[in-house]
Parts: structure tokens; sequence; C-alpha cells
């Protein structure tokens, strides 16, 4: 597969933010066998914020479900801070609202975790030729070209929860106790238990072993 990785004469540089490090592995052996330079990694939203805000990349892959303030607070913070950084969203759930969320957030387009390595690498593509055509490519132009392109992996069901629904199913698919996930997330112990049979209801499942059979089939653990 032939890749530009190039946009004016330069290499071009990506911060890859994810926590769980065989996936972080994964797409930064991608990116390095595309001739693209990473030059920072993150397990966490501070860190990816720090991170971006010492290499000044030319992109930042953030994953939504990170530990901390999460992807979406971190694409705000390097969005303020480093402006000429593109933010790229990854997920294992897509949605409008999820799509609409990381477009809010700064992001320039939402790649779902069950996309191709071709699919991924198109929007990457994509993000690059934009910005040299244009000069920068505006987010919603952008993200248009990628919600064209992205795959849908995951169940239907997952349609029906809210953003935070979708991050309390991730983190209690993994294990993590409604203590853990409070920490996480920044919440009250109250909040995710509300949560938690919020999501329940809307699933129709009575156990966490069933809430995690639909967050692995929708990429989400």
């Amino acid at each position: 597969m032939s890749v530009p990785a190039r946009h004016g004469g330069q290499r071009t540089r990506v911060l890859v933010a994810d926590d769980h490090p065989l996936t972080r592995m994964g797409l930064c052996r991608l990116l390095v066998r595309s001739g693209i330079d990473v030059v920072a990694e993150a397990g966490d939203g501070e860190e990816a914020v720090r991170q971006a805000i010492a290499t000044h990349p030319d992109m930042a892959l953030l994953d939504v479900m990170m530990p901390g303030i999460g992807g979406l607070e971190a694409a705000r913070r390097i969005a303020r801070s480093c402006p000429a950084t593109r933010v790229v969203m990854l997920s294992g759930h897509v949605g409008e609202e999820q799509i609409a969320s990381a477009r809010n957030a700064g992001a320039v387009a939402y790649i779902t975790k069950g996309s191709t390595t071709r699919e991924i690498m198109a929007i990457l593509d994509g993000i690059r030729e934009g910005r040299q055509a244009e000069g920068g490519a505006t987010a919603e132009a952008v993200a248009t070209h990628a919600s064209g392109t992205i795959r849908t992996a995951e169940p239907l069901e997952l349609d029906a929860l809210t953003e935070r629904e979708l991050e309390v199913l991730g983190l209690v698919a993994r294990g993590h106790t409604s203590a853990t996930v409070a920490r996480t997330l920044r919440l009250s112990e109250r909040t995710v238990e509300k949560h938690r049979q919020n999501i329940m209801n809307k699933l129709g499942v009575h156990s966490v072993v069933q809430l995690t059979r639909i967050a692995i089939r929708g990429g989400l653990a």
C-alpha cells in the first residue's frame, strides 16, 4: 500500500493515545510502516495533552474512552493549545451523536476500531491531502469525508446509549467496579450506578455478564 506521508516536504508527525498497550502498539506499527513518524504515545487523556503540547504533532489519534479526562476532553484541550494539530478520535462505537460530540470537541475525523487498515489510512490520507490542498481543511469537510468512509462494527442496540453510557459500559465490561469507574470518569458512585441501571434498561439485560457480551460484540471491551 502506497501512502503519501509527507506534506510541505516534511514527514507527518503523529501522537497516538490509547489506554490499551496492544492497540496502541498496533496503531504505531501501522503508522510507521506507512512512513509516518510517531513522535509520542500516551495511555490516558492528561498524558495525551501533555505530549501534544510538548511535541506539537501534525495529528493526534485519541481513544474516546481513556482514564482520567477521557479522549473528548483531551481533544478539546489539544484543539485549544495546539490549533495546528488535527485530532482524530478512535472508538469501538460510532453513531450520529458520537460523531457530533467528536466534532464539537474539535476532532476532524472519527474512526471505529473495527475499521480495516486500508480504511484507517484512507481517512488519514484525506486529512493530510485536505490540509495540503486548502492550507487547513475545515473540521466539517474532513469529518464529512470520514463519516462516509468508516465502518460500523457494533450491534445496533448500542445506538440507544449516550456517550457517557458508552464510557461506563466499556469500563464495566473491562472489569472495573463502580468505585473505579467513578474515579476514572470523575463521577459519584451513585451516578455511575444510575448509568449502569439505565444501560441495562435500554439494552434489556440483567447482569454484568450480558453487558460484557454486548460490549465485546460492539468493540467496547
